[in-house]
Order: structure tokens, then sequence, then C-alpha cells
């Protein structure tokens, strides 16, 4: 999916796509397009044909779904919701009872990317400045792409400016796993990933800087294991943000499984 690409019709975007992968897979259906975009079949089979409009919530499933880019999403939202979408703006902005759960899912979903953590993060270096040159090249990004960051950060309310710096605001942003996330999670995590191998290959970092340990595990503790895991990142990020601050680090911690489930028992007449 082109990232770049602009979106003047929701529903022809739609076609667009399902057009695109049918040509890259002969095999996939309109099913499997749904089923990647979490809605039902029926349902998008009447929005694609002009039956039924798109609503706010399946509209924001498939923003996540398919990672739009914040611009794109916009795009998106305004063709599918046309004045309802200016409404929904303006009621966000004039209502502060506006539900928390839902504010915080939208401004995750705006900030994916990797660079808007550590535009903030950058923000507790003394002597930093609020121009997209000095952050694209303490980021390695183009100062376009930084610029574009800062603004909406700023716009969110999660940073302001300070003279010729600037800070991150009193709202601090706390990890989620919300289920309307999961895709908006899942490049934030690849994306680390991509900069964790590059790090590593370029020899930026020692090699005692990167850790890993493969154990068989008693599957009942799992959540106790991520809870551990959780105060141990806390407690860390409070010992190395105590001192003089100079670079923004990452650490990305992962628990996975590496061997598949325990198969379920073969019968006997297949073992003969």
């Amino acid at each position: 999916m082109d990232s770049r690409a602009p979106i003047d019709d929701y529903r022809m975007w739609l076609v667009r796509e399902l057009t695109e992968r049918t040509r890259r897979n002969p095999s996939y259906s309109l099913r499997a397009f749904a089923r990647s975009l979490g809605v039902s079949a029926p349902s998008l089979s009447q929005v694609l044909s002009g039956k039924r409009p798109l609503s706010r919530k399946a509209a924001l499933r498939i923003i996540d779904r398919c990672e739009l880019s914040p611009e794109q999403g916009k795009a998106f939202l305004m063709s599918a919701l046309g004045e309802d979408w200016r409404s929904a703006l303006q009621k966000m902005e004039s209502e502060p009872e506006l539900p928390h759960q839902e504010l915080q899912i939208e401004t995750y979903r705006m900030i994916a990317d990797w660079y808007h953590y550590a535009i903030l993060s950058l923000g507790d270096i003394a002597g930093n400045v609020a121009t997209p040159e000095w952050i694209a090249e303490r980021l390695g990004i183009a100062p376009k792409v930084a610029s574009q960051a800062f603004q909406r950060l700023e716009k969110l309310g999660l940073l302001k400016r300070r003279g010729r710096g600037f800070y991150q605001c009193a709202k601090p942003l706390s990890a989620s796993t919300h289920t309307d996330l999961a895709g908006a999670l899942r490049k934030y995590h690849h994306q680390n990933l991509r900069l964790a191998e590059a790090a590593l290959d370029h020899g930026e970092v020692p090699l005692n800087g990167f850790s890993a340990m493969t154990m068989a595990v008693d599957e009942s503790r799992l959540e106790e294991a991520r809870d551990l895991i959780k105060k141990f990142r806390r407690k860390l990020c409070a010992l190395l943000e105590s001192g003089d601050r100079q670079r923004v680090y990452t650490l990305a911690v992962q628990l996975f499984p590496v061997s598949k489930a325990k198969p379920k028992r073969i019968p006997k007449r297949e073992l003969q």
C-alpha cells in the first residue's frame, strides 16, 4: 500500500485497494478483504456498491487496520463522514468531557510513527531547538517529516513551545493494548524492530546492550511475567532519566513463543 497515495473518495479507495490485492493474489476474495478491515462481508459489499454509508466506527477501524498515515486518515474520514467529520472535530475541541478512552485511541492512532515519541523525548534534552532542521538532524529524518510531526504534536496538546526550545506538556502517554489500536501498535513495534536492527548492524551500541534468552515456561504465569516487565521498564526509565539527559534511547522488550502450541493427542488409529 502506498502511504503517499491521496484519498479523495473513500469508496473508490476501497475499490482500488481490493482490486490491487486481487491482482497480487487472484484467489483473494471480498470476504478476505472484509476480514482484514474488521467489518462484515455483507456490510462491506453494500458500502462498495453505494447502498449504505460507512459508519464512523468502521471508518476508524479501517484506518487503523490499513495503517494509513495521519493525512490519509483525515482525508478518508472527511470523505466518509462529510460534514459529520467537521462536527466531530468541533465537538472534540469544545467538550472537555469527551470520554478519555475515545480521545486516547484517536491520539495514539495519529502518532503511531516512532519519531513522534522521539520528538517528545528530545524536549527533555537541554539546549533543544524547536526547528525542523534541528529535530531532523538529531533523529535522521527529513525536515518536512519533522515539521509535520512537531505541528501534529503541538495541535494535540502534547508539546508546547518555550522560546526557541520545546518540551513535553503534562499529558503523558501511557501504554495501551486496546483492540482498536492493533494496527497502530503493530506499526510502532515494527518500526522499533527495524531501528534496533539498524543500530546493531552499524555497531552503534555495545553488544551487551542487546540480550535475549530462550526458556521453557509455565504459561499460567505469563500475566505475572508481563507485570514484572512493566515494573522493570518503569524502574529503568526512572533511573536513566534521573541524570543529565543528552540523547534519546528506546528500550524494547519482547516476550513471545518460538515453539508451537502443544498438539492435540493423535488418535491411536493414526499411529498404527
